[in-house]
């Protein structure tokens, strides 16, 4: 079975039935073997046949409840999960599907305390698993509970669990799926999850969980709740990995004539699997949201080429438009931007504690924008046009190992990218009869090259006492010209456009070539500590330095966090930052958990030359975080979250922004399927812009509102949700416009998703 020879697999527990037909340990194995193969019924009545054999082992009624879990009868699955808990209460494994079982229910608050239970008893299997498999489960049975937080809106809770699944086992791809789901939630977080995203398919066994299109893109410009998609599908998905297909289509429409569709299919046989997937996304735009079409097409495949060795390959097509739309200044801007990517990867386990990763990456993009500013004079026009394209790749290779002791990740990556762009500026003005166009073309051209080398190791010296250390060592190159031409023409009456000569005192004509150039070599020291002073309580800190490398291709294979404090965060290409941060979470009772987090980042983007003359900017930014999860009843979950962000230009006069967030969450789940979640959303802002003298301040409440029925046996869901619900308007500057949190406007959307 390890080997996937499913055939000799079922072979030898044919023989072993032979020799002794009443063995339900061998009824058991073939029953697996059979499901494995896509014959789940068959299988099934097995598993049946091992249980009448020995009906008091809780082990057989978990793999038969299992069984009726992916058979969708989800009574019986739960009388045996129900009856292999009352055999073996001191076994994690059936409550741990008892959880899932739960959770398709709609009774996420009773999932959780099973998987809690699930998580305290782990190690009480430790005389049955190697302690680098325990590692695992635990991590697994960590990143369960953080999906489940996600069903209460415990997000950052979520993030907690995601945190503590890596350091477990940075080699499982639970944990790193966990924070690819978490971190779409959160601001300028997009390069740090689609890179645990990356780490997770890496990871991941062969299976039959889709790959979701919109999880990989970045810098969409779609709000969180807006659109088709639905993260963390595999909650949908077969418990036993078997032969055969899956497929889910959602659905979704708006206010704006917003409409959207995500349609994804799967299919497992043998030692390959693969994924194909569509997402659409239109809207004419409403306050604050620009008029935008997105289609993303996604094809995935994998082969588990040995036991230890399993490659995949990945593509990508983009195709997004944006505008019209009017920005502050008053810009009628239209955007288009096609991209396609390509990637190969590799994985090989040299034993369960011992995993090399592969990556290779190629991404081509091109580039159409218009903008045509105000005018800015009477009897005068102005139009800007950039067109362009890029070629990016990246090659990454990194090998982990992990003891009881300590783990430790060791890698290298290189990043190049290269890109080309003309900008056309024309300027027209003067009566009809006679006018004049001015004209400046750029030919803008980049090169760029990123070179790391890093190790990151946890260190337990004592139990419940993590140390993180490491170092990483970057190299940037950066060289970019502009050759800028300039060209007038004359508008004479009923013969045309007639270019004026270049290089005299009228026209100031000619060609101007201006470059930028760097090259910065930096090391980066990382150091953490984490520590569970007492039950229910982690404590957190780090101080780190960062350097950020080029958005060509913005997923790597390093780590993404130390200590439970992201790394990655979206910036200026070059940027060098340190990161100091503090944080406790503490479980307060079974039904309350609190926790508090503060940091900072010390900003520099290093001095570039501009023919000749050196420029430099600077800033602070400091971030506060608090939360209470509370689950009062088994129906009940109550979520209040803490935001706050401050960023200082530090050589702009101190222009500064304030931001204070506080969401309140109030979620309702019926075991009958129905769910609701209402959340009211306090904001406070204060900005200084550059060259102001005084704050300009501005405050106001949003209240969203949801209510959904879950379809049974994990079929899928039907939400209906109501952004903005008073429709006030919204005087918010996006502290990352990529991922913008409000709408300007009441929106009402109807989504839906189903699995066949």
């Amino acid at each position: 079975m390890l080997r996937l020879d499913l055939g000799a697999a079922r072979a030898a527990f044919g023989r072993a039935l032979d020799l002794d037909p009443a063995d339900p340990v061998t009824h058991l194995g073939l029953g697996i073997a059979q499901i494995r193969a896509g014959r789940l019924a068959e299988g099934r009545a097995r598993i049946e046949t091992a249980v009448s054999l020995d009906p008091f082992q809780s082990l057989l009624r978990t793999y038969l409840g299992k069984a009726y879990l992916d058979e969708r009868r989800g009574g019986r699955a739960a009388t045996a999960l129900e009856i292999a808990t009352d055999l073996d209460p001191r076994d994690p494994t059936p409550w741990l599907y008892r959880a899932i079982q739960l959770r398709a229910d709609n009774r996420p608050v009773e999932a959780l305390d099973a998987l809690e239970t699930s998580y305290a008893l782990n190690d009480n299997r430790a005389q049955f698993r190697t302690p680098g498999a325990l590692e695992a489960d635990a991590a697994a049975r960590t990143a369960a509970i953080g999906q489940v937080y996600r069903d209460l809106e415990f997000d950052q809770l979520a993030l907690v669990q995601g945190f503590q699944a890596v350091d477990e086992a940075p080699d499982d791809q639970s944990g790193h799926r966990l924070l690819a789901d978490v971190y779409s939630a959160l601001p300028r977080h997009e390069e740090a999850r689609v890179s645990e995203l990356l780490q997770a398919q890496l990871l991941q066994p062969l299976t039959r969980t889709p790959v979701l299109p919109l999880q990989g893109e970045t810098r969409l410009l779609i709000t969180d709740t807006l659109g088709p998609s639905t993260l963390g599908l595999a909650e949908y998905g077969p418990l036993f990995e078997r032969d055969g297909a899956s497929a889910w289509v959602s659905l979704w429409g708006g206010g704006r004539d917003s409409l959207g569709d995500q349609i994804l299919a799967t299919a497992l046989y043998d030692k390959a699997a693969f994924s194909v997937g569509q997402y659409h996304f239109e809207t004419q735009g409403s306050g604050g949201m620009r008029r935008q079409n997105q289609d993303i097409q996604v094809g995935f495949a994998q082969v588990q080429v040995t036991p230890k060795l399993g490659v995949q390959a990945e593509f990508r097509n983009t195709d997004g438009d944006e505008g019209p739309y009017l920005d502050e200044a008053g810009t009628d801007t239209r955007d288009h931007t096609r991209s396609q990517s390509a990637r190969l990867g590799l994985t090989y386990r040299w034993s369960p504690r011992s995993v090399l990763m592969a990556s290779y990456i190629h991404r081509h993009v091109d580039t159409d924008q218009d903008a045509i500013p105000a005018p800015s004079a009477p009897l005068s026009s102005e139009v800007l046009s950039i067109t362009g394209s890029g070629d990016g790749s990246s090659a990454e290779l990194r090998q982990d190992w992990r003891s009881e002791w300590i783990r430790l990740s060791l890698g290298a990556s290189r990043f190049d990218y290269a890109t080309d762009f003309d900008v056309d500026y024309s300027r027209t003005f003067g009566p009809v009869e006679s006018r004049i166009r001015a004209n400046v073309l750029t030919d803008y051209r980049v090169d760029n090259t990123f070179n790391s080398l890093w190790l990151y190791g946890i260190w337990r010296p004592v139990p419940r006492l993590d140390l993180t250390f490491g170092l990483s060592w970057d190299h940037m190159d950066w060289d970019e010209k502009n050759i800028n031409r300039s060209r007038m023409e004359l508008l004479i009456p009923r013969l045309g456009w007639f270019e004026l000569p270049e290089d005299t005192e009228e026209t100031g004509g000619g060609a101007q070539t201006t470059g930028i150039g760097a090259s910065i070599e930096q090391f980066n020291p990382k150091i953490g500590l984490s520590w569970r002073p007492w039950f229910g309580a982690r404590v957190r800190t780090a101080a780190f330095r960062t350097l950020r490398g080029p958005d060509s291709v913005r997923q790597t294979i390093q780590p993404t966090q130390v200590s439970g404090f992201n790394q990655l965060y979206d910036g200026t290409l070059g940027e060098s930052a340190w990161r100091y941060g503090i944080g406790i979470d503490q479980r307060l009772s079974e039904r309350l958990s609190v926790g508090l987090e503060a940091s900072r980042r010390d900003v520099s983007v290093p001095k570039l030359e501009y023919s000749g003359e050196e420029a430099a900017r600077a800033r602070d930014e400091r971030f506060v975080r608090a939360y209470a999860a509370l689950t009062p009843t088994p129906r009940i979950a109550l979520s209040l979250e803490y935001f706050y962000e401050e960023n200082v230009l530090l050589i702009l006069d101190n222009a500064d922004d304030r931001t204070h967030r506080v969401p309140l969450t109030l979620s309702y789940f019926e075991p009958n399927g129905l769910f609701g979640s209402i959340r009211a959303t306090g904001v406070w802002q204060s900005l200084v812009p550059y060259g102001a003298l005084d704050r300009a301040s501005d405050s106001f409440w949003n209240l969203d509102f949801s209510i959904g029925y879950r379809l049974p046996n994990r079929r899928g869901l039907v939400a209906l949700s109501i952004d903005n619900l008073f429709d006030r308007e919204i005087p918010y500057v996006e502290t990352d416009p990529n991922r913008p949190l409000f709408v300007g406007e009441r929106i009402m959307s109807l989504r839906t998703t189903i699995q066949f």
